[in-house]
């Protein structure tokens, strides 16, 4: 069995319709190169980005930055925080 990018194999017994059968998308906040990955890898965005894509396919695929008002330290993060700013600031 052989996953696409943004795949890993999660059904390695016999029985696989065909060479992409039992391969499964990685969850935001990870990835996959693809080929025999059993699992997925933790994303890598910066400060201030999350991980959004389902099937990302290196550490920063699907890194989106946060909205104004929201931060975000980064790394496998799959949502922001709203910043606590004092009033007039």
């Amino acid at each position: 069995m052989v996953c696409p990018a943004g795949q890993i194999a999660t059904n390695v017994s016999d029985g696989a319709k065909d060479k992409t059968d039992g391969c499964s998308s990685c969850q935001p906040g990870t990835y996959s190169p693809g080929g025999m990955e059993i699992s997925c890898t933790a994303s890598n965005c910066t400060a201030g980005q999350i991980a959004t894509k389902t099937g990302a396919i290196n550490t920063i695929d699907g890194c989106t930055a946060c909205a104004i008002g929201k931060y975000s330290a980064g790394g496998s993060a799959n949502s922001c925080s709203n910043m606590n700013c004092q009033s007039g600031k």
